[in-house]
């Protein structure tokens, strides 16, 4: 039987034009395990995108669309792809990994940056038809991670998500200064 997570990995793998790495992540307390698909220069020159495997298959999920998660940042740094993979192993149980929700990573990401926190959105990287992919097992919704600064975090959880959109951040720079 083919997994929700094994499917849109298809559909993913079919629209980057080849095969993605892997990185095994770990195991969800009483869920699936988790692995990172990512690849260099997707779905543009300079971009590593990662997304989530196996978040999908959690049982939370249900009768309902489930979350995968993505990130797709200006970097050559495989700690983007691995720290989201961590934040789909630790919170799966609990989060809900809607739009407008934040992550308070509670350090560096990354070497190439200091950002140390995540505000997440539908997916923005990717033609608007790959937001929700239809797969045999039902829908999987594409839940983007973007990085943030300690300081946005802060005032997105004082103002709300809108207030650091309108701002209009790059939402793939991890060297980008603060919008707040």
């Amino acid at each position: 039987m083919t997994s929700r997570s094994e499917t849109h990995l298809e559909i993913l793998e079919a629209a980057a034009g080849r095969n993605a790495q892997y990185r095994a992540i770990g195991t969800v307390d009483r869920g699936p395990a988790i692995h990172m698909a990512y690849w260099q220069d997707f779905p543009e020159p300079g971009l590593i995108t990662g997304f989530s495997v196996g978040l999908s298959a959690h049982p939370r999920w249900r009768d309902q669309a489930a979350p995968e998660l993505l990130i797709s940042v200006e970097s050559r740094c495989i700690e983007w792809i691995l720290a989201t993979g961590f934040i789909a192993v630790q919170a799966a149980n609990e989060f809900s990994f809607a739009p407008g929700e934040t992550v308070d990573f509670r350090a560096k990401v990354s070497p190439d940056s200091d950002m140390d926190g995540f505000l997440l959105v539908e997916q923005l990287v990717l033609p608007e038809t790959f937001t929700t992919l239809s797969t045999k097992r039902g829908p999987v919704d594409l839940i983007q991670l973007i990085p943030i600064h300690h300081s946005e975090l802060v005032a997105i959880r004082k103002q709300g998500p809108a207030a650091f959109i309108r701002l209009d951040p790059d939402p793939c720079s991890v060297t980008r200064p603060p919008v707040f």
